[in-house]
């Protein structure tokens, strides 16, 4: 996708291919919360050893549901905000990518200002400070 110059871009990746999300339910390391669904399936699933990093693949098809969810959700709201505040919203690929014209800095003032920054970090590209990656408008693509 391309970033009009003067402009800046960030990506928030929906979804990873169906064997990676699939993949990363599987085998650990897991987020905490995960380890602790499959813990508290042990009871009921005899395939599941969560502190041996062991499950199976129903369960990890449920903990996978409540990843999508959980981030779609996010993502979501993060999107209504970011287009209440002025930003483009596309699709390209896999990715949602936000634009607008501003200066990276500027950019980021407008993100903490509006309660975005902090849940943009949990679904965007990172740079590596930790904030969302802002991709200047140079012509450039944002992938």
């Amino acid at each position: 996708m391309r970033i009009p110059v003067g402009a800046v871009a960030m990506r928030i990746p929906i979804f990873a291919s169906a064997h990676e999300e699939l993949r990363s339910a599987i085998d650990p390391p897991w987020p905490r919360w995960m380890h602790d669904l499959y813990e508290l399936e042990e009871a009921q699933d005899e395939g599941i050893d969560a502190d041996a990093g062991e499950t199976t693949v129903p369960a990890a098809l449920g903990a996978l549901s409540s990843r999508l969810r959980q981030r779609l959700e996010l993502i979501a709201s993060v999107a209504g905000g970011l287009q209440r505040d002025g930003w483009s919203l596309d699709i390209d690929g896999d990715c949602l990518v936000a634009s607008r014209v501003a200066n990276p800095r500027h950019a980021l003032e407008l993100l903490e200002n509006a309660g975005l920054a902090g849940p943009l970090c949990a679904v965007a590209d990172l740079d590596d400070s930790g904030w969302p990656k802002l991709y200047p408008g140079l012509g450039s693509t944002a992938a």
